[in-house]
This record gives structure tokens, C-alpha cells and sequence, in this order.
């Protein structure tokens, strides 16, 4: 669990990165005590400096479990089906996928 924690620490804004708006480093930290997965890629992040194609998607993935959209399969349908819901304003959607 404590390696997890240094690829988190950033992922989740420190004072060289933004964090997520409206999102804390405690909800992160949750997601991330109670599933083995996310303790797996965290752990990869701070182990490496290369990020794979799929260690970010599995990053993706937590981010929309971070947003509450546990089914969106990326960050980008997490963005529609909030926005779709009407409900959230445009700075608490999560940030667009980096193409």
C-alpha cells in the first residue's frame, strides 16, 4: 500500500501538478485502499517513468470511478454522460481526455 501512495500523491495534485476539482486526495486515497487494481497501477506509476497504453487506461478508469461514473469507459464518456444529466457545472466534470 505505501509504494501505491507515490504514484497517488501526484496523480492527484501536489504542489508541482493540479489536482482534480472538488475531488480530495481522502476519496482517492478510499478508491484506492479498498481495490487491489488500483494499488497495482499506483504502484506502477511511482515505480516508472513510462506510462503504458494500458496502465493509462486503467488511470482513465479511475478517474471515472473518482467521478462516480464507475461504468464510462473513459474520461471522455464520463464528461458526456455528466454533462448529459444536466446537473453538473462545467468545472466539476472531469478534464478532457489527452489525445
Amino acid at each position: 500500500m505505501a509504494t501505491s501512495l507515490i504514484g497517488l500523491h501526484p496523480f492527484t495534485g501536489c504542489d508541482s501538478c493540479s489536482g482534480f476539482f472538488g475531488k480530495g486526495k481522502i476519496k482517492a486515497f478510499k478508491l484506492l485502499k479498498n481495490n487491489d487494481h488500483y494499488k497495482t497501477i499506483f504502484n506502477e506509476l511511482g515505480e516508472s517513468f513510462n506510462v503504458s497504453d494500458s496502465l493509462l487506461s486503467s488511470l482513465d478508469k479511475f478517474v471515472c470511478h473518482l467521478y462516480g461514473q464507475e461504468s464510462a469507459e473513459d474520461v471522455d464518456e464520463a464528461r458526456y454522460n455528466m454533462f448529459r444529466l444536466g446537473t453538473h457545472a462545467e468545472e466539476s466534470l472531469p478534464p478532457k481526455k489527452m489525445r
